[in-house]
This record gives C-alpha cells, structure tokens and sequence, in this order.
C-alpha cells in the first residue's frame, strides 16, 4: 500500500483555522451565554490575553491560530519522515 506525503504547510494552515475558529466560537458563545465560560477560563490558562471581551477573543484567536499552525507543521513533518524509513 502506498501512502501520500502531506503539504507541512496546507496542514498548519488546515488545523490553525479550525482551532482559531473554535476558540473564536466559543468566546462569542461565552460573551453572550454563561455555557462556553469553562472553556474560556481553561484555555485562558494557556493563552495569556485571551478573555471574554471583543478584544481577547480577538488575541486567543491568533494566539490559537498561531499555536495550531505550528503543531500541524511538526506533526506533517514527523509524518513525511516516517513515512519514508
């Protein structure tokens, strides 16, 4: 059976918008709901600026936008390597 490589790149990009968006959702769900605060507040531990105002869903989006990109990278990467050997 033979197996395709990824793109490091399409990938990064694929997982940082949809945990940007996720984390983008769930603040906005918090801001007007108390049912997404838990989330806000456990991932708030992690990304330092992002709240429940405009301005910190803002940041926690590029923050998890910026955190995913990069995870995805390494993960297609370890990928690509293994998949050769």
């Amino acid at each position: 059976m033979t197996y395709s490589k990824l793109s490091p790149r399409a990938f990064g990009l694929s997982l940082g918008l949809f945990w940007a968006l996720m984390v983008c959702l769930f603040g906005i769900v918090a801001h007007f709901h108390p049912i997404g605060v838990r989330f806000v507040n456990s991932v708030q531990s992690v990304y330092i600026g992002y709240s429940i105002d405009y301005v910190g869903i803002a940041i926690g989006c590029l923050i998890a936008f910026v955190h995913m990109f990069i995870f995805g990278l390494v993960i297609a990467g370890f990928y690509n390597f293994f998949l050769k050997n």
